[in-house]
């Protein structure tokens, strides 16, 4: 706890590829309102001590433990790491299953790429 209040705070945050959050300012206007203890929860959250090794833990154990497979929208599946995006391509996947399907029973399988889709 005292080494978040000693710590100076970070400007960026490049494993989440984004601004952290500065401290808020103190007016009466924010205290009144209750933007204030937004703000600056906000700004405890970004600026925590270890956070990046805690978000580490947090992956490996819901990867490991748990068996989840995505961490914020990115997939690690046989080694191979991928970002599922919305919306879904419904075509562009019944084209590659029907591919994969032709490729079990023809034993002649070229590799798809994007642009034939």
């Amino acid at each position: 706890m005292l080494a978040n209040v000693i710590a100076p705070d970070k400007e960026f945050s490049f494993s989440e590829r984004r601004r952290l959050t500065r401290a808020p300012e103190f007016s009466l206007k924010n205290l009144l309102n209750g933007d204030l203890f937004e703000q600056f929860e906000e700004y405890t959250l970004d600026q925590f001590v270890l956070r990046d090794f805690f978000r580490g833990i947090k992956a490996i154990g819901k990867y490991y433990l748990f068996n989840q497979k995505d961490n914020n929208i990115i997939y690690v599946i046989d080694g191979n790491i991928g970002k599922i995006e919305y919306p879904l391509d419904e075509r562009s996947v019944f084209k590659r299953k029907i591919h994969a399907k032709g490729c079990n029973y023809s034993g002649n399988c070229k590799r798809l790429h994007d642009n034939n889709l």
